[in-house]
């Protein structure tokens, strides 16, 4: 605390302070009645008293308006907040899967995901007759499972997740 005291009260000030002190001192002299004399020297006192008073206290306040105080015991978290809509991509490039027809698509042929190896890919994306080998059978499964391929590759485009990690949302064991 003295160290404030110190910066906030320079030598000028302090020459200017006896200065006015010594001025009051000369004048009381002047004074002729000892009783009047007695409370203009009390008077006095106490005014330059509470002028010292009130310039430190100014100084000590912008002292402790500048800096910061001791940081204090970090409190209990609180709970979650609400969850937000799924966002849209738009300030990272690397958002997404990139490919993701080519990666549900070669998913559910490599692991013979509905259960039929005769499924090609172009029977899967476009099922007609031709393209799946005049297979009536191979066709009907084909259009039955065409919106579920294509509820996934929405998913999949609408991700944020990694491959690898979506995989076991878009295809639950059958």
């Amino acid at each position: 605390m003295s160290e404030s005291i110190n910066s906030n009260v320079s030598m000028t000030q302090i020459i200017i302070f006896l200065f006015v002190f010594i001025l009051f001192i000369i004048i009381g002299m002047t004074i002729g009645d000892n009783n009047l004399k007695i409370s203009y020297f009390l008077v006095v006192s106490l005014a330059l008293f509470t002028l010292v008073n009130l310039y430190l206290t100014i100084g000590y306040y912008k002292d402790l308006r500048n800096s910061g105080g001791k940081q204090g015991m970090r409190g209990p978290p609180g709970s979650d907040g609400m969850r937000g809509d799924a966002g849209v991509c738009t300030f990272s490039e690397k958002c997404g899967i990139k490919n993701c027809e080519d990666q549900v698509y070669n998913y559910i042929i490599d692991n013979d995901y509905f259960d039929n190896s005769d499924f090609t890919r172009e029977c899967l994306e476009n099922p007609t007759l031709q393209n799946c080998n005049n297979d009536e059978e191979l066709l009907k499964k084909s259009i039955a499972v065409k919106p579920i391929i294509n509820e996934q590759i929405k998913k999949c485009k609408n991700s944020r997740k990694d491959w690898k990690s979506l995989v076991n949302d878009l295809f639950p064991p059958v």
